[in-house]
Order: structure tokens, then sequence, then C-alpha cells
């Protein structure tokens, strides 16, 4: 059994406390090296592991890169980073909304097969709007409405064959197209877009 030094309080206040080394006696020392307490209750504490855990019982605010200016610190000055050499890095806020403004946002994905995926999953809308053109590519493309699809616009251009199920030519698929009955098309779409 490792031994361990008592704890080194370096501060202990009406304000709060800092210490190295565990928190209780050494039958239950908890892998702490470093404690920082206050008496609102934020808390900073590091772990032999060489994990650390910060807590702030109410809004967490940073604020930076209020000096960078392009022409001093390049094209493209960063003022945070996040770097995560392995890993996963989340966002949870169970009972809040997150909120990402930007003048633009990338978001970009490097991983190779079966990795390299971008995925969204609502339990309501998904509402993507846009001032300019929308565009959707992929090498295949799958759209499944499961109580139905609405297009609408001053036009709808497709270009490409259009083919469905069992109809004998693209005649049968392309004429319930043009009537506006896209349920037969769609229900052959649907067998391959699962």
């Amino acid at each position: 059994m490792a031994i361990y030094p008592p704890p080194i309080r370096v501060a202990d206040t009406a304000y709060g406390i800092m210490f190295w080394g565990p928190a209780g006696p050494e039958s239950k020392h908890d892998g702490r090296e470093f404690t920082f307490n206050t008496k609102s209750n934020h808390s900073q504490t590091y772990f032999e592991s060489g994990n650390s855990v910060s807590v702030t019982p109410k809004c967490h605010t940073e604020r930076v890169g209020k000096n960078i200016s392009k022409e001093k610190d390049g094209p493209k000055p960063v003022a945070k980073q996040i770097l995560a050499d392995n890993g996963d890095i989340a966002f949870i806020t169970e009972n809040g909304d997150l909120h990402i403004k930007a003048r633009n946002i990338y978001i970009e994905t490097t991983g190779s097969d079966p990795h390299g995926n971008f995925m969204v999953a609502a339990n309501g809308y998904v509402n993507m709007v846009s001032g300019e053109q929308t565009r959707i590519i992929g090498s295949k493309l799958c759209l499944r409405g499961e109580c139905g699809i609405d297009m609408a616009g001053t036009s709808v251009s497709i270009k490409g064959s259009i083919s469905y199920g069992d109809y004998p030519s693209i005649f049968g698929s392309l004429k319930s197209l043009i009537s506006g009955d896209l349920s037969a098309l769609l229900e052959g779409i649907d067998q391959a877009c699962k």
C-alpha cells in the first residue's frame, strides 16, 4: 500500500481553502493532488490520474481574443482552441439549449470508413434555412418521409433517369410524377431508403 504524505494547506480562510494532497485520511485517499474550493462552492480539483474537474455554481464566462487583429496576428488568428489528442469532446445541456453563432461555421469529419460520418437526430423539427442556394450532395441520396414529402417551388427540375419498383418502363413512374402522384414513385424509393 502506498504511503502518502499528509495534505499541505496553502490557504484556509473564510473565503475558501487551497491544499495539496488528499482531502481525507490516507485510508480514504481519492487520488487528489491539488484542490481549490471557495466559500460560494467554486471548485477546481486535479487528480493523480491526470484528470481534473472544474465546478462553477452559476454562469461561467470566458472572454478571449479582445486584442487580436488580422494585421498583427495573421489572416486567420485563433482566439480559443480545444485540442483533444485522443478521446471525445462532449457538450451536454439536457435542461437547456446549445447556441452556436459565428460569421461562418465549418464542420468537417476526417475519419475513414466506417467513420467520417456526420449525423443529426432530433425529436422535433430539423430546419435548414438559407438566403442563398442550399445544396445536399452525396454519392447516393436518400429522401424518406414516413408520413409524406412536400416539394414546393417556382420550378422543380429533375435530371437523370427515374425508375420505380415493378413498372415496366420509366414512362409509368414519370407519368405518376407529372400527374402529382408521388406515392407510387416513393414506394420504390422507400424500399431502397431504409
